[in-house]
């Protein structure tokens, strides 16, 4: 053990100071040379550790004149504080540590804020708004690891152009220090890697405004023209149309994983699947960013869009009527997501003309037109609503679940059936799905009137 031998060369070299024209120091030069040989050397820093409680020389006044930029000395100085229960000062040490200290890995940072936080809650209640700044500042963080993560798939991503791949390393060695929850959002923006604005708002707190719920939604889909996501970026692509879901070259977007998707017609529903059900652990259902009305109308016209360009029949129901399976992911359940489709297509023509208002320009995308939402929009509710029927019949119902669907197929079903069938038996020259989907829409009818009347006298 050296710590005698170094601690009584320090008791004999105390008479040593420095020249009366010196800068005052916390230790006399000579101290000052034997622990800075003793804080550079891995394998000595326990011997500066164990001098803390020295009297031969003022050991925790060298280290807070070294850890600003020193790992080592910040490292020794908050685990001495925490021993000697004074938590607000190894958290203030913490906090210089995340924020300075030079050549550091974003993800040690974290780990400092974290820290610091776990020290000033042992403090007591005194220090409340101390650990909300902190927790505010962890949060922040946070979320630039999880925009560093995307940076490197951008940065590895061989089908992106040079420029965007060599700015995204920047960005990525920029991010390594801490920064403030503006900038963090400009990098979101710039590299179009919108679904971390789910992440971005959730830190930001308070309730966001309605209209930014609405372009949230649509920049996922859409993001920036000028950015690697943007449809332009791959134009002769199969993944152009949105590049986020499609070419991005991870499956997950809020968890660490490599798994990717496959292409084809189905990699948005896989995609955008994966997403919603993360947003659920990342954000919770009652969250305001989770909002029905903005996310299903986005991605109702957004499936239409993605089958339409692929050439997807109307028949092809698996791929098609998707949408309304995942959302109980948002918190509701199928009364009411039956009564959410009724104001979608009753409101049809008012929301599609004013979606499309709100895209980036594309000269490459297909415009649809409301009739061919209208035409998509009843493929999914006749889907929706037989499966629901269906579960009446076969007995799969609870009597309070039968009790609901009988009160919604009377109170909205038969209403938003009968306003389908009307609109689609003037596409019947147009739309050859048109009159299968009349015929069903018919028969459909006909098995809810005989639901809700067993129903009825069951009751």
């Amino acid at each position: 053990d050296n710590v005698p031998v170094v601690e009584a060369l320090l008791v004999r070299t105390q008479l040593l100071h420095a020249d009366e024209g010196s800068t005052r120091a916390a230790v006399p030069p000579l101290h000052a040379v034997i622990l800075n040989r003793l804080l550079s050397n891995p394998s000595l820093c326990r011997i500066l550790e164990s001098l803390l409680s020295s009297r031969a020389t003022d050991v925790e006044g060298f280290l807070r004149e070294r850890f600003k930029d020193n790992r080592v000395a910040g490292e020794c100085l908050w685990k001495f504080y925490s021993q000697q229960d004074k938590p607000s000062s190894a958290s203030a040490v913490l906090i210089q540590l995340a924020q300075t200290i030079p050549n550091s890995y974003l993800e040690d940072r974290v780990a400092w804020l974290r820290l610091a936080g776990e020290q000033i809650a042992l403090a007591g209640p005194r220090f409340a708004d101390a650990a909300e700044r902190i927790a505010m500042m962890h949060a922040v963080a946070s979320v630039q690891v999880r925009v560093c993560r995307e940076l490197v798939i951008i940065a590895r991503d061989g089908r992106m152009a040079d420029v965007w791949r060599d700015k995204a390393e920047q960005s990525r060695e920029e991010l390594q220090q801490l920064k403030t929850l503006e900038e963090v959002h400009h990098v979101v923006m710039e590299f179009g890697i919108t679904h971390l604005l789910f992440l971005v708002l959730k830190v930001a707190g308070g309730q966001p405004d309605p209209s930014a719920v609405a372009s949230l939604w649509l920049n996922l889909f859409f993001p920036p023209a000028n950015s690697p996501y943007s449809s332009s970026v791959w134009r002769n692509s199969p993944q152009a149309l949105f590049p986020l879901f499609t070419a991005r070259g991870s499956l997950s977007f809020f968890e660490d994983s490599e798994q990717e998707s496959s292409g084809g017609p189905d990699s948005l529903r896989l995609r955008v699947s994966s997403l919603l059900s993360e947003l659920e652990r990342v954000v919770g259902t009652g969250n305001a960013m989770m909002d029905v009305p903005s996310a299903v109308s986005v991605l109702e016209y957004c499936n239409c869009l993605w089958l339409h360009v692929h050439g997807v029949s109307q028949g092809t129901r698996a791929n098609r009527a998707w949408v309304f399976s995942v959302l109980p992911l948002f918190g509701i359940t199928l009364p009411a997501i039956v009564v959410f489709y009724a104001k979608l297509v009753a409101h049809l023509d008012q929301w599609v003309v004013e979606l499309q208002s709100m895209l980036p320009t594309d000269s490459q995308r297909p415009l649809l037109t409301v009739d061919d939402v209208h035409i998509h929009l009843a493929e999914v509710v006749v889907v929706m609503l037989q499966r629901w029927a269906h579960q009446a019949q076969d007995g799969q119902l609870t009597p309070q679940a039968l009790l609901e669907f009988r009160t919604t197929w009377l109170n909205t079903s038969v209403g938003l059936l009968d306003g389908l069938g009307l609109r689609l038996n003037s596409l019947q020259g147009r739309y050859p799905a048109a009159r299968l989907l009349l015929t069903e829409l018919l028969q459909l009818l006909e098995v809810g009137r005989e639901m809700c009347h067993h129903a009825g006298t069951d009751g």
